[in-house]
């Protein structure tokens, strides 16, 4: 399971995504997955980046990437925190 919480106070709870309904919309514009996301991430710097991963590593999680404009144009497209 991840942790929310820790997630919550690297980014800022504005760049956790992490109500279920939300994150189910935002997941349908996603290759099916064996597992669905339980948070969507938005870092904002790379800084942002090397913390999720270091939580990930010390909490066995995984981490999905995809580019910025992943998902656009997709029925279910929800853009992150700052997207134009």
């Amino acid at each position: 399971m991840i942790d929310q919480d820790a997630l919550k106070k690297i980014l800022g709870p504005d760049r956790v995504v992490s109500d279920p309904a939300e994150v189910e919309r935002r997941a349908r514009c996603l290759i099916p997955e064996v597992q669905p996301p339980e948070v969507f991430v938005y870092p904002g710097s790379i800084e942002d980046i090397r913390a999720v991963l270091r939580l990930a590593n010390e909490k066995g999680f995984s981490v999905p990437a995809a580019k910025e404009n992943w998902g656009y144009g997709s029925p279910g497209h929800a853009p992150g925190p700052g997207a134009r």
